[in-house]
């Protein structure tokens, strides 16, 4: 349907207000995996899991903190190294290569525990990562029985316009990352999206949805063209199919690890003063986006920041009529055009 053109009514600063909370939702949620505790429940959203950071740090298991915290050093002096073979392999693979003998090192395969300073805590395999015995049972053929209620096509649709938009905006938002400052056909992608969910779901898949965080991994690894994210596929299946006992050996502290390095990316101070050097008016579009993504969800608070950016218009003079289309004049002399945007 061509729909990919809303694209354009993400504002550029609602759209890094979205994906700075999209880091700060990261680095918190994985804190706790990295810290080797859990969040309690209670349905307290993400302010609830903030407020009980401080608990989780009194409480932390040292070991699986320790295994934690040498990945992020890793992560976080990699760029700064100058020896060659250290930077011809990227900062996660050397992650693995230091946070996977410390799974034997502290026995993580086993269910123990261990005493430090008159406290004791548990090890085991939930520290690690687990993957299904047989990866093949998870093929599902699709039962097409429910399609005459009201539930099937409610969840349809639901599916249909949660991945579009949050496609649309994570593909702008990629846009904004990319180092050559390039801009993707959201048409294109809007397609491909839903050809690859509708082939997903034949053998029992999830829905595709263009992403944040592996698309800024990606970038952030050095990938370049589209080929990155069939290459991240590729590998990742093969993986799955033939790593099994390798990835079975990685804690999941050092994962966490690698979120929270990308999602300090994401949520950088430096992004706030990009934003301030900008002008007041698009840091109030980023933050009012960002704290109303953390309160409620990606949705909202994109539309929340979209609002916000009309008003401020209107506030500044801006015709109510030229909001969603541009004013301007073009004039032509012999081979040159001028356009006068107002």
């Amino acid at each position: 349907m061509k729909i990919g053109k809303l694209g354009d009514f993400f504002p550029s600063a609602a759209v890094h207000g979205m994906l700075a909370a999209i880091g700060v939702i990261i680095i918190v949620k994985q804190l706790f995996v990295a810290l080797g505790t859990s969040v309690e429940k209670g349905g307290h959203g993400l302010f609830g899991a903030i407020a009980q950071i401080p608990d989780a740090i009194m409480n932390m298991n040292p070991e699986i903190a320790l295994i934690a915290m040498t990945s992020m050093f890793i992560l976080v002096i990699h760029p700064h190294t100058k020896n060659k073979f250290v930077k011809m392999i990227p900062a996660p693979m050397w992650v693995l290569v230091f946070a996977i003998p410390f799974s034997h090192i502290f026995d993580l395969f086993h269910e123990h525990s261990y005493s430090l300073v008159g406290k004791t805590y548990e090890l085991g395999p939930k520290y690690l990562v687990q993957l299904p015995t047989n990866i093949m049972d998870g093929i599902v053929f699709p039962d097409f029985g429910l399609t005459a209620t009201s539930a099937f096509w409610i969840a349809v649709i639901s599916i249909c316009l949660v991945s579009s938009i949050e496609s649309l905006l994570s593909a702008a938002a990629v846009d904004t990352l990319d180092p050559y400052q390039r801009k993707s056909n959201l048409n294109s992608d809007l397609s491909a999206m839903g050809g690859g969910s509708a082939l997903s779901g034949l053998i029992g898949g999830l829905p595709m949805i263009s992403e944040i965080v592996r698309s800024s991994a990606n970038i952030v690894n050095g990938g370049k063209t589209q080929w990155a994210n069939f290459y991240h596929g590729l590998f990742l299946l093969i993986f799955l199919l033939v790593g099994k006992p390798i990835i079975e050996q990685i804690p999941l502290a050092a994962l966490a690890a690698m979120l929270i390095h990308v999602g300090y990316r994401l949520a950088s101070p430096l992004e706030f003063k990009h934003v301030w050097q900008i002008g007041k008016s698009q840091l109030a579009v980023f933050v009012i986006t960002l704290f109303t993504v953390l309160a409620t969800d990606l949705i909202i608070g994109i539309a929340v920041g979209i609002l916000t950016k009309l008003v401020i218009h209107i506030m500044y003079g801006a015709p109510i009529k030229y909001l969603f289309r541009t004013k301007f004049n073009y004039d032509e002399e012999g081979n040159t055009g001028t356009i006068h945007l107002e």
